[in-house]
């Protein structure tokens, strides 16, 4: 849009606002013609103005005092100032001490005395109390977290049926509790099970828990015997390398040789099976044939 344009338009604009501003009207008041100086005005004075807005108040009553006031129409007033307001809010929540049963008007609405000296008061004086366990009344301070009558009941916690470790028969203790055994024959009994078992095969594992030094020596030992090579892939393995392993039995424990990573790592995935090993050696020379058999037949 140019320039001239904008212009004109907005000449047209100002031009129709003049024309609606120097129509002439009639006053909603009284009635008479006038010419509004701006859009949308509807009375020719202040007067009028007032007059109309004096019709629109309706006269009321306050709740408090009783005194008859005006209010716009609509407006769903009740007191005629705001000390009428205050005053009934302060006499609509008075409610009783606690301590010693005057009424009074709460800061807070959860404020149960009226005074400091009737909270001291409240805090200094035993109150009656119903035991959780025993449902026995006894006597505690209101600041108290007591709820049991006495250090037996306070023991006391809910029970669990739980089952016998050495005689499967079933038995109730706490919730929570790590007793095993019904009784202390049962718990006796199970310990001398525990040690017979145990005693036979104490730790199929233990020929492994041996330091640094022990584990050492024993691939030191190992490899010089097996020529410094894997004992199954004939693989030079270095005693500095991390890739030497110690093969053990996993039922005995004991320590049969050392292997490489690789060899180590695919006798425990061939879970030491000689028919999945022979097969996959066949699978193995399979594809051997097959990848040559592939190359011969590229032109």
């Amino acid at each position: 849009m140019s320039l001239s344009e904008r212009y004109g338009r907005a000449r047209v604009g100002r031009r129709h606002v003049a024309l609606e501003c120097a129509a002439a009207k009639a006053c909603e008041c009284c009635g008479e013609t006038f010419e509004p100086s701006r859009p949308g005005r509807r009375f020719c004075s202040r007067a009028c103005y007032d007059r109309r807005q004096t019709k629109r108040l309706t006269a009321l009553t306050c709740v408090h005092c009783g005194v008859k006031f005006t209010a716009s129409r609509g407006r769903a007033a009740q007191f005629c100032s705001r000390a009428c307001s205050g005053a009934s809010v302060r006499t609509c929540h008075l409610k009783p001490c606690e301590q010693c049963g005057t009424e009074f008007t709460p800061r807070v609405s959860t404020q149960k005395f009226c005074s400091h000296i009737c909270y001291s008061a409240s805090m200094r004086a035993r109150k009656g109390r119903t035991c959780a366990r025993c449902a026995a009344t006894f006597e505690a301070y209101p600041s108290s977290r007591k709820q049991f009558c006495s250090v037996a009941c306070a023991k006391w916690r809910e029970r669990k049926t739980y089952t016998c470790a050495h005689c499967g028969s079933k038995f109730e203790d706490r919730i929570g509790s790590d007793r095993t055994c019904c009784s202390r024959a049962c718990h006796n009994a199970n310990q001398v099970a525990k040690r017979r078992k145990y005693s036979r095969n104490p730790n199929p594992h233990a020929e492994l828990t041996i330091g640094v030094k022990r584990i050492r020596a024993l691939k030191t030992e190992l490899l010089a015997a097996q020529g410094g090579r894997c004992a199954s892939c004939d693989l030079v393995v270095d005693l500095s390398s991390k890739h030497t392993h110690l093969d053990h039995d996993h039922e005995t424990g004991k320590i049969r040789a050392v292997l490489c990573r690789s060899c180590n790592s695919a006798l425990g995935a061939l879970r030491e099976d000689p028919t999945r090993a022979a097969a996959l050696s066949v699978y193995a020379a399979a594809c051997q044939n097959f990848r040559k058999r592939s190359i011969a037949d590229q032109p």
